[in-house]
């Protein structure tokens, strides 16, 4: 794992994937997810090796208090630094991960031209600068890869909605970067995929994967979650799938996948978001037994997605249910064995969280709450308590509106910064943490 990587508090996640189809976990719709053909690459996979020109903005900031406060002491984040893109496809995605395996963060970009889904990685130097967007080689027919350690290497890798016939496709990182498929992956016999996280699941060092689907047949439309458990890095063990009932029948039609420790065993736990109407967890058992015993969380708010991390350190992951429509978000409180109490919503005062995250971006030991929205162009953060709670927010101006924002030390300072995509204005966004 690199340094810089977010390795949510209590979780022992790998890293939490998004979905490949249009939903974003912790950030929405991504939009229509483009059925295309796959791309090729022409690059070399050397790469530039200076980086690109960055602006840096006098960004504004507003709070309830001081900001980067909370009653913490920590430190703010700083002003706005602007990475121009200057792309020759259209960004859909932002996903981070450690590609060529020198231990500091880089930033994948995905995105489409025309019908063609593309890709570029952008190095970083472990100072919270990078290099040159490096045409990745990637292969699929979406735009919304999953990134985790699938392979056991050094490097993060890549799982893909795949194209002629092939629902997914495993992508290797080389050294140089460059994406491949990986000849070992399973050739899965699953149809409408929805999302997926790559995760270790039981606590053994690697990452296995986990997806949840519905079977759109007309006759059943059956909700399934399938695991895939990583053989130490070198392949996959057969999976399970667990059968949850007819989407028809029960009216639960998830588009989301979260995995966390939510009773007090070794081995990961899932809920799943049907957005606008709940939130429902699911116990793990140790493969290859299936996720069970169901527990609707009922939230106050109507779910647009959701957000796990241990936000009081007892060891156990909450849930943070954020809503778009409402400008809202309710702590779901993980309380042993599985069970959940609820906070309070909170109004986030006039925020529409499109995309979330959470990570310690004010360098307090505790999980703080970061949110962009597609239509206002501003970041704004709650800081977390350390009780399970947020204090009073800040906010800081974009150069556009952002679809998809991350927390991740950056410049290897200690301290997490914030990661914005920023693509109306064909730029990648940096709020460098002040510690």
């Amino acid at each position: 794992m690199a340094g810089g990587m977010r390795r949510i508090a209590g979780s022992g996640l790998l890293l939490v994937g998004s979905v490949w189809g249009c939903q974003l976990p912790g950030g929405g719709n991504g939009g229509d997810d483009p059925s295309a053909t796959a791309a090729t690459s022409d690059t070399d996979g050397s790469g530039p090796s200076t980086s690109p020109d960055v602006e840096t903005e006098d960004a504004g900031s507003s709070s309830g208090e001081p900001a980067g406060g909370g009653g913490s002491g920590g430190v703010s984040p700083g002003d706005a630094t602007v990475i121009p893109l200057d792309l020759d496809f259209t960004p859909l995605s932002l996903e981070l991960g450690d590609f060529d395996g020198d231990g500091h963060v880089d930033l994948l970009v995905t995105g489409v031209q025309s019908t063609v889904v593309r890709s570029a990685t952008l190095l970083g130097f472990g100072d919270g600068t990078f290099a040159a967007p490096l045409d990745n080689g990637l292969v699929g027919c979406s735009a919304y890869p999953v990134v985790g350690r699938l392979s056991d290497d050094a490097r993060d890798d890549v799982l893909v909605a795949g194209c002629n016939g092939h629902p997914v496709t495993a992508l290797v990182a080389a050294a140089n970067a460059t994406l491949s498929p990986w000849s070992i992956w399973p050739d899965v016999d699953a149809i409408g995929v929805r999302s997926s996280v790559i995760a270790d699941l039981e606590g053994d060092g690697d990452g296995d994967v986990m997806s949840v689907r519905v079977n759109d047949d007309f006759f059943e439309h059956v909700l399934a979650i399938d695991l895939f458990e990583s053989n130490g890095g070198t392949g996959f063990w057969a999976g399970g799938t667990s059968s949850l009932g007819n989407v028809a029948q029960s009216g639960f039609d998830p588009n989301a996948l979260v995995a966390g420790h939510f009773d007090d065993d070794v081995v990961l736990d899932v809920a799943l978001v049907d957005q606008g109407h709940d939130v429902v967890r699911l116990i793990g058992g140790p493969p290859p037994s299936a996720f069970a015993f169901p527990l609707e969380l009922g939230v106050a708010l109507s779910p647009w997605a959701a957000l796990v991390g241990d936000l009081d350190d007892d060891g156990l992951d909450e849930i943070v249910v954020t809503s778009n429509d409402e400008g809202a978000a309710q702590v779901q409180h993980a309380v042993g064995g599985g069970n959940f109490e609820g906070d309070a919503v909170l109004d986030l005062g006039g925020a529409s969280p499109y995309a979330g995250t959470l990570g310690d971006v004010d360098g307090d030991g505790s999980l703080d709450l970061v949110t962009v929205d597609d239509a206002v162009a501003s970041v704004h953060w709650w800081p977390g308590d350390g009780a399970g709670g947020f204090g009073a927010p800040a906010q800081r101006s974009l150069p556009s509106p952002a679809i998809r924002v991350h927390t991740a030390d950056l410049d290897e300072d200690g301290q997490h910064d914030i990661i914005a995509a920023t693509f109306d204005d064909d730029s990648v966004t940096l709020l460098l943490s002040g510690g």
